[in-house]
């Protein structure tokens, strides 16, 4: 058996200490098996408060439960956090709500690895 996989992208960007919710989402219902990786990145000035990010899963796209506690960043200078975290087998959705840092921006990366077919013989 072999295993076709794909890396997308969901979100990739510096994120302020003010503004609206960032909630980016992703499908899976056409996935097989997905891993999330985030990435929370400091500039040269860390934040006074880190970022966060909580993964939410849902069944239909309108309602959202937490997977997990809040992937925490840091404070320091250039300070970096990364996670990898395995979603179960039947999450339909998966939302990344970002809480915002405090006082400076951080970049913060978020890819889903997933299988997209399986191919037997």
């Amino acid at each position: 058996m072999a295993a076709t996989k794909a890396s997308v992208e969901v979100y990739n960007q510096a994120v302020a200490s003010s503004g609206g919710a960032i909630q980016p989402t992703h499908d899976l219902r056409e996935r097989y098996e997905s891993i999330v990786y985030i990435k929370l990145t400091n500039g040269a000035t860390g934040p006074s408060t880190a970022a966060e990010v909580q993964i939410e899963l849902s069944p239909d796209n309108a309602n959202w439960w937490a997977w997990g506690k809040p992937l925490k960043g840091n404070t320091d200078n250039n300070g970096v956090e990364s996670f990898a975290v395995e979603l179960p087998l039947p999450t339909m959705y998966v939302r990344f709500t970002v809480t915002r840092p405090g006082s400076q921006s951080v970049t913060v990366l978020i890819m889903v690895g997933e299988v997209t077919a399986l191919l037997w013989g």
